[in-house]
């Protein structure tokens, strides 16, 4: 045999391979799924609104003293 048709036949070994090793290794279709699976529910917190009345005396207290920061 030639160097070309053994270097084809170990690209092509070396494909087959890595795909059998790929299937055994990184597919996760043996593994079992456990039967007692359940979602736990998560509880949102609702928003608070602010009337734009109490928005605007917050705004303007924000923007009266502004932030120092100390070392």
């Amino acid at each position: 045999m030639s160097k070309r048709i053994l270097y084809l036949l170990g690209i092509l070994i070396t494909i087959i391979m890595g795909c059998i090793f790929y299937c055994k290794l990184c597919c996760n279709t043996h593994v079992e799924q456990p039967q007692n699976t359940f979602v736990e529910e998560v509880k949102v917190k609702q928003p608070v609104l602010v009337p734009a009345e109490d928005l605007e005396a917050l705004k303007n207290e924000i923007n009266n003293s502004p932030l120092v920061f100390t070392f």
